[in-house]
């Protein structure tokens, strides 16, 4: 960009409307002209925050996130600007560039308050009037993309509606899920008895109890390396008190899944990925609903379930790997929960749990939204301590979703540092190992 103070411009051939030719001179000589080729930019790091400029010919583009949009604003002759009307310049890239050869008059603030009275009222006035087309080309820019951001999301939610329409009466879906390896029963029991409000640890003990082999199933679970207690626990009270109630039906659940899904890698990832979205549900479902925690932790145990019927479907059947890939994981896992006589309000969540990528919480259709916005949130603070961004593309609707749920902070990063890891840290010893370890990523980073 080449910077002039040369007074040899053609000055006689241009006119500010609203100055007289005397007042416009007065201006003229007051600053200091700016030349601009084709691409260079204006407002740079260096530039001061307080200049004004008046275009004095050709004109300049506010270039937003995408450069040449059509939203644009363009700056034109005998348009001023000044403070707010331009975005802050990011990594030393300016963003009001020049699109033809351009001449620019800069006005520091001591300048302008040499200028006559009525000229610097004059120049006042053009700036608030610049501001306030800005403002309302803001808002209508607002209105567009929300109305544009809705239609997509519907359109979305519809196709996913379309993609499983008929799975209920499919013969072959039907049988297919009729082969899938049932649940345990005393594990189908507990989580009907999990779904209900209000659960007490005595009442899961007491169904524990019940059967010797479930007993030693958590007492083998518990004292495995997969914990890696130092004491060993002999006492199923003791366990639950040590462990936590939370814990505790964890371990039936997960392993009565592991009983029904194959042992291979993939289903060990998304085994351990499900008991990490449990943690994280629990905390969340804990500041949200104390009485809906659990159950916030049984859905997030279970989402993953339908894909890990695909994988047992493609082990079975690897010749028809191709369209078995076409199902839909979701849809899948809610009609084989409800095959396990899980409760609806479990099975609707699994099904609808991708919907709040593309559409509000109002738009969710079902009336169990609540448990479908912890089971997001849930995720969206998984990828928080993974080290991802809080998606802002594959998550527009997280602010929605944290004022739902009326959580006491504005972002899931402030969610997790203040409360949600506060808890796990709190009893990271009872945690699985590679919970621990997922959890550490956030203080090491």
């Amino acid at each position: 960009m080449k910077r002039s103070s040369d007074r040899d411009d053609p000055v006689q051939k241009i006119s500010i409307n609203g100055l007289s030719e005397r007042e416009f001179l007065s201006v003229y000589n007051a600053g200091k002209v700016l030349k601009l080729n084709v691409g260079d930019n204006l407002v740079k790091e260096s530039t001061p925050g307080d200049l004004l400029f008046l275009v004095l010919k050709g004109n300049l583009a506010v270039c937003e996130e995408f450069p040449g949009d059509s939203g644009d604003v363009v700056f034109r002759e005998g348009d001023w600007i000044g403070e707010g009307a331009v975005p802050e310049p990011l990594d030393g890239r300016g963003f009001l560039t020049a699109r033809k050869p351009s001449l620019v008059l800069a006005l520091d603030p001591s300048a302008l308050e040499n200028l006559d009275p009525g000229v610097r009222n004059f120049v006042w006035r053009k700036l608030h009037k610049g501001l306030l087309a800005r403002i309302r080309s803001l808002e209508k820019s607002s209105r567009d993309l929300f109305s544009s951001s809705r239609r997509q999301g519907m359109q979305m939610r519809e196709l996913l509606r379309k993609r499983t329409r008929g799975y209920e009466q499919s013969e072959i879906i039907l049988s297919i899920l009729k082969n899938v390896p049932r649940l345990p029963m005393h594990v189908s029991k507990l989580v009907q008895v999990l779904s209900q409000e209000g659960t007490s640890a005595r009442e899961v003990t007491q169904l524990a109890k019940e059967d010797p082999s479930l007993v030693g199933e958590i007492l083998k679970t518990v004292n495995s390396s997969y914990y890696g207690l130092q004491k060993r626990i002999s006492d199923l009270s003791y366990a639950i008190v040590y462990l936590g109630f939370n814990q505790v039906y964890q371990i039936v659940i997960a392993n009565g899944l592991r009983k029904a899904m194959p042992r291979t890698h993939r289903f060990e990832e998304l085994y351990e990925h499900s008991v990490v979205i449990a943690h994280l549900a629990f905390e969340i479902g804990q500041l949200y609903d104390r009485r809906k925690s659990s159950t916030m932790g049984t859905i997030a145990l279970l989402h993953e379930i339908g894909e890990s019927v695909v994988l047992l479907l493609k082990a079975q059947n690897p010749r028809w790997s191709f369209f078995i890939d076409m199902l839909e994981p979701s849809k899948v896992a809610a009609m084989l929960l409800k095959d396990w006589n899980i409760p609806d309000n479990i099975c609707e969540t699994v099904e609808y749990q991708y919907y709040p990528e593309f559409v509000p919480p109002g738009d969710i259709p079902t009336p169990y939204k609540d448990c479908v916005a912890v089971l997001y949130l849930a995720h969206a603070a998984c990828d928080c301590i993974g080290g991802g961004a809080e998606g802002i593309l594959r998550q527009p609707y997280l602010k929605d979703y944290l004022q739902f749920l009326d959580m006491p902070e504005a972002t899931v990063s402030g969610l997790l540092d203040k409360y949600v890891l506060t808890d796990l840290n709190m009893k990271i010893h009872t945690l699985p190992k590679h919970v621990q370890s997922f959890i550490l990523k956030r203080k090491g980073g």
